[in-house]
């Protein structure tokens, strides 16, 4: 389990640990009875000296043979617990989990018995985990009994356990979204629907978990329209969401989605590609070839499918005599055009002017027919202060 949570499990269940760890210092009642007295002694000398598993084993043969003295009881518990931790012994550990459920006690001493053992178990996951399923159905404090069952969910959930985790009808909310990943995991999407209906009571990141799974769920069915409706709701789309959505909205003939969802696509680098072959796809189809050009530009850049795609459609354009291409010097991107138009009067900027550039509005400098030409130009600029300006090849429709 990480060491995060443990660190949280071991602060949660302070609260409820055995108030008295000096058990050597514990004080045993002596009575008349030679041989109980003398049972009693032999436990605790045992116990001092370190010899805990035969302590374990006196304490629990006199709790045996006599259960009616309450006097001691709760020392001898105390001693067999602790001789049961401190020897390291897991086959003692769980004797003694067996021993004291079976005891008639109160629920808030064996509660207290129970995180005591948690808190001593909790470097080992294996061994915790074992603890855990043999203690949680006996726990009666119920924010304790959650605390456990978180910690036990979250050590079947590394162990990729998912049958165990699904298992569970009442499962704490903050590990709620684990039993929705199980039931993904072991493909049972229609359980995994009816579970994610009522999110009201979870946190924002939880609630989109939530939808990211109900989506997945939908997508997995064939139901695609609710599917979309929950994918839309997430406020974090991954690059396959994109996609998804993408592909959606094309069939749908819905361009105005699909334009958003490949600019949203188009900032992760590996989709760079695929984004901007559509973009320019999409504005070939409605005869805005300049602006198709620049898509095809950026995704023909890359040795892909969709870049050679688009280096076949600059040809065709190209050869069509549809566009005229030069090299222009850009500048400086602004957010509108109408910074753009300050940005240009305030630094009086001569034979420059200003083009769409995805999202952004670019300013350009200079006409050329030759690189060479704008690479002098380019020289000239940088020197003046626009240490950020490049070249580019635009493309118009001839006029």
């Amino acid at each position: 389990m990480g060491k995060n949570f443990l660190v949280i499990l071991a602060g949660a269940i302070t609260f409820y640990l055995l108030a008295d760890t000096s058990y050597s210092k514990e004080k045993i009642d002596l009575n008349k009875d030679f041989n109980r007295t003398r049972l009693l002694v032999l436990t605790k000398g045992l116990y001092e000296d370190g010899f805990y598993s035969l302590a374990y084993h006196k304490a629990k043969k006199y709790l045996k043979e006599y259960p009616k003295d309450i006097k001691n009881r709760d020392a001898l518990l105390k001693i067999m617990l602790y001789s049961a931790i401190k020897s390291k012994n897991d086959e003692l550990i769980f004797d003694f989990i067996d021993f004291i459920n079976k005891m008639d006690i109160s629920d808030d001493f064996k509660d207290r018995v129970y995180a005591t053992i948690i808190k001593e178990s909790i470097k080992n996951d294996e061994k915790l985990k074992e603890i855990l399923e043999k203690i949680i159905p006996y726990v009666k404090d119920k924010e304790l009994k959650k605390k456990f069952l978180i910690a036990l969910i979250n050590i079947y959930f590394e162990e990729k356990n998912y049958k165990k985790i699904v298992s569970f009808e009442d499962i704490p909310k903050e590990v709620f979204i684990f039993k929705l990943i199980s039931l993904y995991k072991l493909g049972m999407y229609k359980q995994l629907i009816e579970e994610g209906k009522n999110i009201k009571d979870y946190s924002e990141e939880i609630s989109e978990k939530i939808y990211y799974y109900k989506a997945l769920a939908h997508y997995k069915l064939g139901e695609i329209d609710k599917s979309i409706y929950y994918f839309e709701k997430l406020k974090e789309k991954n690059p396959e969401i994109l996609k998804i959505l993408v592909s959606y909205y094309l069939r749908k003939n819905k361009l105005n989605k699909v334009k958003k969802y490949l600019y949203q696509l188009s900032t992760y680098r590996e989709y760079q590609d695929f984004s901007h072959y559509l973009l320019g796809y999409l504005e070939d189809i409605n005869g805005k070839y300049d602006k198709a050009y620049q898509y095809y530009s950026i995704a023909s850049k890359y040795n892909t499918k969709y870049g050679k795609l688009a280096k076949e459609r600059i040809k065709e354009l190209k050869k069509s005599k549809i566009l005229k291409t030069y090299y222009s010097v850009r500048i400086a991107l602004t957010s509108s055009k109408e910074n753009a138009e300050v940005f240009i009067k305030k630094r009086k900027l001569k034979k420059c002017f200003i083009r769409p550039y995805k999202n952004f509005y670019g300013i350009y400098c200079g006409k050329f027919q030759s690189f060479k030409s704008a690479q002098n130009y380019l020289e000239l600029i940088i020197s003046k202060g626009f240490s950020d300006a490049l070249i580019e090849q635009i493309a118009e429709l001839k006029r």
